[in-house]
């Protein structure tokens, strides 16, 4: 099963280049961007193997530093959506 999350992430300021770099390095980041305006600061989408996986990502982004918060957004596959 693939898990499909999207990630927001908030930065202390003047810090989102060195968070952003930090998140492209990891491997289960698929597509990571900065936002011009919102209340994020970076967009990434992220895929694990499984609901461990995630857990891992979890804790690998809560210890970097220069991050203020973040949120993620565990989507569900189209296919087994209810409607």
């Amino acid at each position: 099963m693939v898990v499909k999350v999207f990630l927001t992430v908030i930065s202390e300021p003047g810090r989102i280049k060195e968070v952003f770099t930090s998140l492209k390095s990891f491997d289960e980041v698929d597509f990571v961007c900065i936002v011009d305006s919102g209340p994020y600061d970076i967009v990434a989408l992220v895929e694990v193997d499984t609901l461990d996986g995630y857990r891992v990502l979890i804790e690998k982004v809560a210890a970097l530093p220069n991050t203020e918060d973040f949120e993620s957004f565990i989507t569900v596959d189209k296919r087994h959506h209810l409607g």
